[in-house]
């Protein structure tokens, strides 16, 4: 799941947590902007 990514980070990478530095709210913005990136977000469709 891309929002338990974007929270915990991944380890073994340089991808850090982002749990203490963004609002949830903003963390799901950068899930849809990341499916929409991917082509996997429909139109219209918010997260």
């Amino acid at each position: 799941q891309i929002n338990t990514t974007f929270t915990s980070g991944l380890d073994g990478t340089g991808m850090p947590s982002y749990q203490d530095t963004l609002k949830e709210d903003d963390r799901w913005h950068l899930v849809s902007y990341t499916l929409k990136l991917m082509g996997k977000l429909d139109k219209g469709k918010a997260h």
